[in-house]
């Protein structure tokens, strides 16, 4: 069993899951965090994703667009990286 060294108990604080109730709430959380998302992966994701602009066409104008897109070098890279920078969430330059 795991026990605090009362020399060392100064500067490393104590690690004991039995004495340390922050582990436990921490332990508690991850756990919570687990059963979740094996509840989540068992019903299943929502799908709330919007086709790509450049896919959404089933065309033969848009099979040829997005065939010439795919072939273009590193364009969905730079697409990506696009949604990325100007999306809701990515934070200011300042």
């Amino acid at each position: 069993m795991a026990a605090c060294d009362e020399d060392q108990k100064e500067f490393y604080q104590c690690k004991n899951f039995k004495n340390n109730g922050y582990l436990r709430g921490l332990y508690f959380l991850f756990i919570l965090y687990l059963v979740l998302s094996g509840k989540q992966l068992a019903y299943g994701f929502p799908i709330l994703k919007r086709p790509s602009s450049v896919l959404q066409y089933y065309n033969d104008l848009g099979i040829v667009l997005v065939n010439v897109y795919m072939t273009i070098p590193f364009l969905v890279e730079i697409r990506c990286l696009l949604d990325f920078i100007f999306s809701k969430t990515s934070l200011d330059i300042f």
